[in-house]
């Protein structure tokens, strides 16, 4: 059965289930250019609704979603991560976000820019994979993983304030200590790709 289109035709967008929602976020549209703007499908409505838009306007950015562990997000469920891309500027990006069905989530930005990136988790981490780090440069090969630090939380107040929540709510829902590390190459570089976790031990990546 087809669903009813979206509020606007977008391509370059990212797509994910969050709590039983089909979630549509960022892209680019005509005559708006790289959007901040998130939708979900209520099939209940059998309708579209808006959501919280994303802090920053992207377009060809990796994403993936996980549990909120693997994003370094306290607290059960899932969310839709999406990293780096095409800013309104043109330029890739290396900012990423968390959306948890009712709010976006900083997340610590990546070592580097990636535009047309793969985004996937592996064993409990996320893993961000080629891409391009100009908008004319070449395919990168470098691979990067963020790895939850469950002991300890950083900067409660700091992050409560920031974010304008309460500290209760940061308590609940916040960011672990996390970090982007480089830990792999590709053999062979690539970018707009697809890749999917196969097993503790393989990985796959491949041409779009």
């Amino acid at each position: 059965e087809a669903l009813p289109p979206p509020a606007a035709d977008r391509t370059f967008a990212a797509a994910g289930f969050v709590g039983g929602r089909l979630v549509l976020a960022g892209g680019e549209s005509q005559p708006n250019g790289v959007e901040r703007r998130a939708e979900a499908f209520d099939p209940a409505a059998g309708a579209w609704r808006n959501l919280e838009p994303m802090a920053e306007a992207r377009s060809a950015m990796g994403y993936c979603t996980c549990r909120r562990a693997a994003a370094g997000l306290a607290g059960e469920g899932a969310v839709l991560v999406v990293a780096g891309g095409r800013s309104e500027r043109g330029e890739p990006m290396r900012t990423v976000e968390a959306f948890d069905g009712e709010r976006w989530w900083p997340l610590p930005p990546m070592r580097h820019t990636r535009l047309g990136g793969a985004l996937v988790v592996h064993d409990g981490a996320l893993y961000a994979i080629g891409g391009l780090a100009s908008p004319s440069g070449a395919f990168t090969a470098s691979v990067e993983r963020l790895t939850p630090t469950t002991e300890t939380e950083r900067g409660l107040a700091d992050d409560a304030a920031r974010l304008a929540i309460s500290e209760a709510e940061w308590a609940t829902n916040g960011l672990y200590d996390t970090t982007w590390e480089v830990v792999d190459e590709m053999a062979t570089p690539y970018a707009y790709h697809a890749c999917h976790a196969l097993s503790v031990s393989q990985r796959l990546v491949g041409p779009p």
